[in-house]
């Protein structure tokens, strides 16, 4: 540099280009600022101490013998209420599983005397596989607002074993403990998430060391720190928000037991049971239960999540099928769903009592099957184009995709996330209210299926109208009465006159919309107590009942004629019913003629109309009178 140096004079003066004294200038200016922040920040290390506070090590004499590696100092403040804690924190994995802290402290110095390092700088997305195995972590914390409370929170609730180990400022080790293998209710903070307190009262940097067990799942681990009143203001969003989520599912399940239970019907039953293990396992998985429930129970803790989760694959794909089972009939996927649900409740079975290694692996891939299951009877089931897959395709289809990221998870292939956090609790609200609306839709088109079944003794298929043996009896009524009273009673015979040409057209569907909605505005524009049959695929027969005047009935036929060209967006574009309308006051002396029966009366009607030339028809015509 000193030599660097001599050089500038010669580059500044007059003999050298006007660039190169540019440049020399602009390298002076950078010498001269970085010599004056290199003093400014000389005298401040003189003032303040050896080293910047940031990265300060402890003063405490408990911590002079720890390693000499600076890990970065986590600093409390009032401007972070909320701290990221996994960067800041080293981890070492002991294979053993039985080295106590004091040799773990003993084997970290030996490896900085010996120019190694036994800790390894942690990152967000690090994921553990420590079974058999136990995970270390240690990180710096000082405490700049002594009033102030700090929680460390692991935003994770299904974890094994977690210590927090710690000297205070006398030198005596403290240690706090949660996880699974003791109950909630042991734990010093009885937390859906296990959470630690951390030292008060010291404005001393002080290293923490968290030993971490978990058997089988890999860990990953969210360790958040708040200062209390961001903790308590964290935790009421928390509560309202799964409060708003068990309110949901214990609405769901009430609507489903009660129409399992009104209904009969085991679609409905098998959504019962799906949703309670749905919504347990959501409670569970939350840390819910083992907190209100089996805050007691260890063992509970510990098991009922992968049970519960083992019994809604199970019966997932079995209930999606039973509800799209009248438009999705595949043997092979039933036999596979069979298969499945089979091998799902062992795996229930095995993790309630005797969790390993190879049923965690059975469990996962059960899983995953049970979404592909799901997905694969939905696509099936699409192809018919039905309202009611859709449906179901919303409710389901989101909850067997929120099963991948946890699986991913269990597997060691993603760490912990929001996605894996909360995929399943944000699908579930979603898909709770469309399933029930989807077995409500299915039931609906079953009873309205069966009750048209039922019907088809007293009622035509395709209108839904009276068949013409009943609608004989209610003119046969009218008959009598109109005998005994001595009045007239009125008849009508209906034609739809372009039926055949809508089955030219448009195809035979069309033409039976056409004789659905003319049976609909037919009926809108009658009474209650007027009779109304289809006679064939084309003629309708109306009775208007009680005494009936010559202006009453063709006023009635006139708006039965103008019905027909009011606009609807079922017919194509620019088609419209055209109706041939036959009306008489009876009896008459001509039909006396024929009989007195009803049949007789409107066969009389019915030849009548057929009698006049199609040129002559107009669209009302009146007979008799």
């Amino acid at each position: 540099m000193l030599s660097a140096l001599r050089f500038l004079p010669r580059l500044i003066s007059q003999r050298s280009s006007p660039r190169m004294r540019h440049a020399a200038w602009h390298v002076l200016a950078c010498l001269s600022f970085c010599v004056a922040w290199g003093a400014s920040a000389q005298a401040q290390a003189h003032a303040q101490g050896p080293l910047p506070q940031a990265v300060s090590s402890t003063a405490s004499s408990a911590l002079s013998a720890l390693s000499q590696r600076q890990l970065p100092t986590v600093v409390l403040s009032e401007q972070t209420p909320r701290v990221d804690l996994l960067p800041l924190t080293e981890y070492w994995i002991d294979e053993n599983k039985n080295t106590s802290l004091i040799e773990l402290q003993a084997r970290a110095n030996a490896g900085v005397d010996a120019g190694t390092e036994l800790f390894k700088p942690s990152l967000g997305t690090d994921t553990h596989r420590i079974h058999d195995k136990v995970l270390w972590l240690r990180f710096d914390i000082k405490n700049t607002q002594l009033r102030q409370r700090w929680l460390l929170e692991h935003s994770f609730p299904i974890i094994d074993d977690l210590q927090l180990y710690w000297q205070d400022s006398s030198g005596r080790w403290m240690v706090l403990k949660a996880g699974d293998k003791i109950g909630r209710a042991q734990w010093p903070m009885p937390t859906r998430l296990p959470t630690f307190a951390l030292q008060e009262g010291s404005s001393d940097v002080v290293r923490y060391y968290l030993r971490v067990e978990n058997a089988r799942v890999p860990v990953s681990l969210p360790l958040v720190i708040y200062s209390e009143a961001a903790y308590i203001k964290s935790e009421r969003n928390g509560d309202i928000l799964f409060g708003a989520l068990a309110g949901l599912i214990a609405l769901m399940l009430v609507a489903s037991f009660a129409m399992a239970y009104k209904r009969r019907e085991q679609a409905f039953i098998a959504c019962s049971a799906y949703l309670l293990c749905l919504g347990l396992f959501n409670l569970a998985y939350a840390g819910l239960l083992q907190l209100y429930v089996w805050d007691e129970s260890p063992l509970a803790s510990n098991r009922m999540s992968f049970v519960l989760a083992a019994l809604t694959a199970a019966l997932g794909p079995y209930l999606v099928r039973m509800i799209v089972q009248p438009v999705a009939r595949v043997r092979a996927l039933n036999v596979l769903i069979a298969a499945q649900a089979v091998l799902m409740f062992f795996c229930a079975a095995v993790e309630a009592f005797y969790p390993t290694v190879f049923s965690y692996i059975i469990f996962n891939l059960g899983v995953l099957t049970s979404v592909v299951l799901v997905c694969s009877v939905i696509a099936a089931a699409w192809q018919r184009g039905e309202a009611i897959t859709r449906w179901v395709t919303v409710s389901f289809v989101p909850v067997a995709l929120s099963a991948l990221p946890v699986v991913l998870r269990n597997f060691g292939v993603i760490p912990n996330s929001f996605l894996t956090l909360s995929a399943v609790h944000i699908a579930t609200a979603i898909a709770l209210p469309m399933l029930i609306y989807a077995l409500l839709a299915r039931s609906h088109l079953r009873r309205e299926s069966m009750a048209r079944a039922a019907g088809l003794p007293t009622k035509d298929a395709l209108t839904g109208l009276p068949n013409l043996s009943k609608f004989l009896e209610q003119m046969q009524g009218s008959i009598l009465r109109a005998e005994r009273f001595k009045h007239a009673y009125g008849l009508i015979v209906v034609e739809l006159s372009n039926h055949a040409w809508f089955v030219k057209e448009h195809g035979r569907e069309m033409a039976d919309r056409a004789l659905i909605i003319t049976s609909t505005r037919l009926q809108q524009q009658l009474r209650d107590v007027d009779g109304i049959c289809r006679l064939d695929e084309t003629n309708f027969a109306i009775l208007v009942e009680g005494a009936c005047q010559a202006g009453q009935l063709t006023k009635l036929a006139a708006s039965l004629s103008a019905s027909a060209h009011a606009p609807t967006e079922i017919l194509p574009v620019g088609a419209s019913l055209r109706l041939s309308i036959c009306c008489a006051l009876m009896p008459t002396a001509e039909s006396l003629l024929s009989g007195e029966d009803a049949s007789d009366q409107l066969g009389w009607l019915i030849t009548a109309a057929e009698t006049i030339p199609h040129e002559q028809r107009k669209m009302v015509r009146s007979i008799g009178f």
